[in-house]
């Protein structure tokens, strides 16, 4: 009564998996807001356990969703990677401003992650969230996300990161000013002072 088919998926493994589906949204919102805080948590965990083997680097399909549950099941480690790999599914098919928009989700999560992960986690992220911009051609934001990685690299004392952020800075600068291009390389003359 409450469910229908809605066809068949072939897995990573190579299985064929039945999928289902509730027949309106108004049912499963029911279900879903009967559930307690700790069942629906639980419940989100189960999923992205079952959900995981399923994403594997060569089907990121996936990605999304199984960030949605790994943030739903309060396991903040794990969705922030997941939603880096649903960026660059979105990037991958030109959407880069929907890929600007999960990365920014997946930096609102980082305080959530352990101390020791969030800096090289957040330069990650500004990083890609840099590259989105430039390919959109949004040369100034992507100034400021690259600046904004070098910044926190510098903070955390991560210099490989540092230099990372400072080699793509030097792209957009490049084009809308040469001269800070030159010496955000030579030494991070130029970071934090601002995109023009």
């Amino acid at each position: 009564q409450f469910l229908r088919a809605a066809g068949f998926a072939e897995l990573n493994n190579g299985a064929v998996s039945a999928h289902y589906e509730f027949r309106h949204a108004l049912v499963r919102q029911a279900v879903y807001r009967r559930l307690t805080d700790v069942s629906r948590s639980r419940l989100h965990r189960l999923l992205a356990a079952r959900m995981s083997p399923l994403c594997s680097p060569g089907r990121q399909d996936l990605a999304g969703e199984l960030a949605l549950h790994f943030e739903e099941g309060r396991q903040y480690d794990l969705p922030t990677e997941h939603l880096i790999l649903a960026a660059e599914n979105t990037a991958a098919r030109f959407a880069y401003r929907d890929s600007i928009q999960v990365l920014q989700h997946a930096l609102a999560l980082v305080p959530r992650l352990a101390a020791e992960r969030r800096a090289e986690v957040e330069i990650r992220l500004l990083e890609r969230i840099g590259d989105a911009h430039f390919w959109l051609g949004e040369m100034i934001e992507s100034v400021r996300a690259y600046e904004a990685a070098a910044a926190r690299a510098t903070g955390a004392g991560l210099t490989s990161a540092r230099i990372n952020a400072l080699s793509a800075l030097v792209r957009p600068l490049g084009l809308i000013d040469p001269d800070r291009g030159i010496a955000a390389i030579e030494g991070g003359g130029g970071v934090g002072a601002g995109a023009r």
